[in-house]
Formats: structure tokens, sequence, C-alpha cells
């Protein structure tokens, strides 16, 4: 082998070996890093505004970290605190009627539906088996809770160290984004023209997607805020306004929000003898479960695809697998992937076409 060959032999294969390498170290932060390199791409307009007026990249990112910082935790701290004091009402509540000889309601005498429903769930409610269950499943659900608090207050350590990194990669990103994207142009083996495509594909498809998940999470929090009211659910705005932030969740999406209203209003009316309460429940079950919950299915994948002008299905691929592939993270990811998947095949037929009539 002559030693210009076996040297670039040696070099490949230890360039390839520190690229495993690197990527083993880097790989449990991996989603922070994506997580921090696509939060400083949505704020990046705020940055160059900032920018514009301060005239220093670091205290210009430093304010944008700080800022993004507030954005996610105040609203999540007042959601916590929140379902946190309801959960706690709602356990109370529930041992008292456990206690106070099951749930004690109102004889009902007609014949229809509704009282007939009644009258058998207080006749299963009042015997000492139900009792037992009842009490029983409380005990394992608060047990189940604790459990979770519990591995949750284990995992602080492990989380605000993820934080930390997804900070770090959010202000460094800001900073010295287009320092390392030039690196990356010059490294890469790439035509001009290849290279313009491939980052005018993808900036399409970031903007697209976010564009795609605000729109339709707009759509499903009015749509959810508007269900509140017609069925005579309390805060119906406020309801509608978390919805519309669930919306922003892929799979569980606005069902964290209507799920618990649902039960709640069904088992006041039933607690209560309602039995419009019940049938208004049951209602707004069957208005949130296909009009809210399904809606995004088929606009969103619609709305990316069209804007980034890739085919529905390839956007609906590329969301669900990138969840299950990165969690919410790959909800962005995934079709970044598929978009350059499909744009690296249409540069190898162009290539290939240019080599056959070359030759």
């Amino acid at each position: 082998m002559e030693p210009k060959k076996a040297s670039f032999v040696m070099y490949s294969a230890l360039f390839i070996i520190l690229i495993i390498l690197a990527f083993w170290v880097v790989k449990p932060f991996i989603l922070s890093i994506l997580a921090g390199i696509i939060i400083a791409y949505i704020f990046y307009p705020v940055y160059r505004w900032l920018l514009r007026r301060i005239k220093s990249k670091g205290w210009s990112a430093f304010i944008v970290a700080i800022l993004i910082i507030l954005i996610f935790t105040v609203p999540f701290f007042f959601i916590v605190q929140s379902f946190a004091k309801d959960a706690y009402v709602s356990y109370v509540l529930i041992k008292q009627k456990i206690s106070a000889s099951m749930f004690a309601m109102p004889q009902c005498t007609d014949n229809s539906f509704s009282c007939s429903a009644m009258t058998w769930f207080q006749n299963l409610m009042s015997s000492p088996q139900a009792k037992f269950y009842a009490e029983d499943a409380l005990s394992k659900i608060t047990q189940w809770a604790m459990d979770k608090t519990n591995e949750i207050v284990m995992k602080i350590p492990v989380i605000l160290l993820q934080i930390l990194v997804t900070m770090f990669v959010i202000y460094y990103s800001l900073k010295d984004g287009d320092k390392f994207i030039k690196k990356v142009i010059a490294a890469l083996p790439l035509k001009r023209q290849h290279y313009t495509t491939i980052m005018e594909k993808t900036k399409e498809m970031i903007n697209s997607t976010i564009y795609g998940f605000i729109v339709v999470a707009a759509i499903q929090g009015t749509l959810a805020g508007l269900g509140f009211f017609i069925f005579g659910v309390k805060s119906p705005v406020l309801l509608g306004m978390l919805a519309a932030l669930a919306a922003l969740l892929p799979v569980v999406g606005t069902a964290i929000v209507w799920g618990p209203v649902v039960a709640v209003y069904f088992l006041d009316a039933l607690l209560s003898s309602n039995s419009l309460g019940m049938v208004m429940a049951l209602g707004l079950l069957a208005y949130s479960l296909f009009p809210v919950s399904t809606i995004d299915n088929f606009i969103r994948p619609k709305i990316i695809g069209d804007k980034a002008k890739v085919h529905p299905i390839l956007i609906l691929l590329g969301i669900l697998g990138g969840f299950a592939a990165f969690g919410i993270v790959g909800v962005l990811v995934g079709p970044i992937i598929i978009t350059l998947f499909v744009i690296f095949i249409d540069i190898y037929q162009e290539e290939r076409l240019d080599h056959e009539a070359g030759s």
C-alpha cells in the first residue's frame, strides 16, 4: 500500500472512531442538545432584535436565555400549583364520601334511564364489598402518586443537569450559531447549490412545523373552550387556554384537560341525581373525543405539508415517528429528518443524471 493511501486509511479509521466516541460521550444529552438548538432557532428573531439595541452578543443571548426560562417555568409553576390543590381537595372529598357510607344519594322513583342508572349505582356502592374495593383503589392510587412523586424527586438532579445543558446550548447557539454553521458548510462535501437547497428546505420545515402546531393548538383550544361554554362548564376561557397549551403535546394533547373535566362533571351530576348534567357530561365527552381531539390528525399534516411543500403522509410519519424516537423534541426533529432524507434522494438522482450525461 502506498504511504499516502495508508495514511489516508489510518486517518479515516481514526476519524470514524472519534466520531463514535464523541457520539457516545454526548449521547445522554442528545435530547437536551436538540431541544436547545430548536428553542434557540425559535427565539433567534428575538435575539437579533435585542442585538441591534444592545450591540453585545453575549448579553443579548443571556437575556433571551433568561426570558426563555421565565416563559417555560412561570406558567408551569402556576399550573402545577393549581392541579396539586385540586387533586388534594378531590382526595379529601372522596375519602369523606367513602367514610360516610359511600355515596348517599336521594331516592329516585321515576322510570327514566338516568334514574335506573343512579339506583343501580347507589345499590352497588352501599355494599361493604364495594366500600372495601373503593378504599383499596383509593389507597393504590395514592400509593402510585407517592411513588411517582418520589421518582421525580430522585430524578431532580438529572433533570436539572439536562436543563442546564439545554440552556448552555441555547446560549451558545444564539451567540456563536453563525460561526458553527459556517464551519459545517466548509466541512460538508456538497455543492453550493445543494447546501442552499438543504438549508432552505430545513428552514421551511421548521417554520412550517412551528406554524402548524401553533395554528392547530389555537383551533383546538378555541373548539375546546366553545365546548366547555356550550355544555355549562365553569371557566371555559381558562380551560380553553389550557387546552390550547396541551394541544402542543403530541399523542395526549387536549385530553389531559378535558378528560378530568368530563370525569368530575359526570361524577358530580351522578352524585347529585342530576340527569341533565349526566347527559351534558356525556355530550361533552363525545364533543371532546371527535371534533377537539381528532381534528389535529387531519389538519396539522395538511397545514405543515402545504407550507413546506412536502406530502402530508410524510409529515404525519415524521411527527409520530419522531415523538416515538425522541420524545416531545421529536415532533420537530422527525419531520426535519424525513425532509432531509427526501432532499438527499433528490440530490442523489440529480448527481446520477449529471454523471450519466457526462459519461
